[in-house]
């Protein structure tokens, strides 16, 4: 076990109250093995919660599902590009035909956007990019 002075920075493997060259209080440190490994038995038993909201990513899926904002909200960049271009070229088809299936086609939209939002709102272990769970 070491002790090390909190001024100048000075180890020391005996036991002293004060530093012999400052003089100011010994505080006790652990070494960064026994931090690592006291970390990785713990690890299993912890759950990082993200900083990102439920609400807020149920929020986005439902009314800026068209744009992809639930995605990217939640740090799946890769996901809302591709969102955002189904959805481009959904509304260029549409617009460049103006058939009777541009109603389905949002209509499809809309109900996936819809079941996305419903998915991060009542699944407890739904997880962001980092892996992190929903707070």
């Amino acid at each position: 076990m070491t002790k090390t002075c909190r001024k100048c920075g000075t180890a020391f493997t005996e036991d002293l109250k004060t530093c012999p060259v400052c003089k100011t209080a010994i505080i006790q440190t652990e070494s960064a093995n026994q931090v690592t490994a006291s970390y990785a038995a713990l690890k299993d038993q912890l759950e990082l919660v993200s900083l990102k909201s439920r609400w807020i990513s149920v929020l986005s899926f439902f009314f800026g599902g068209f744009l992809g904002i639930g995605w990217f909200y939640l740090g799946f960049q890769r996901r809302g590009f591709f969102h955002l271009g189904i959805t481009s070229i959904i509304v260029i088809l549409t617009l460049t035909f103006l058939n009777q299936y541009a109603f389905i086609s949002y209509l499809g939209l809309l109900i996936f956007q819809t079941v996305l939002a419903l998915f991060y709102f009542f699944n407890p272990d739904a997880k962001d990019a980092r892996g992190e769970l929903l707070k």
